[in-house]
């Protein structure tokens, strides 16, 4: 989350949307672990549980009020 804020403070954090901030930040980082991990435990129950578990990590993370404070 850091590097992220860092590399994209000047960019997408200071032009864009909360929703377009959360989908640069998904693509770049969350949608690459979570191929990772649906990968190494396929199934479709293990599928929602994957799910479940980054939306945890990223309430956890405090997403949006992380990117509030820099904007």
């Amino acid at each position: 989350m850091d590097k992220f804020i860092a590399d994209q403070k000047g960019g997408i954090i200071q032009t864009g949307s909360k929703e377009d901030i959360r989908d640069a930040f998904e693509d770049t980082y969350v949608d690459t672990y979570q191929d990772e991990l649906e990968a190494q435990h396929p199934g479709e129950q293990n599928e929602d549980v994957v799910e479940g578990m980054i939306d945890r990590g990223l309430l956890a993370l405090n997403f949006d009020g992380r990117i509030a404070a820099v904007k």
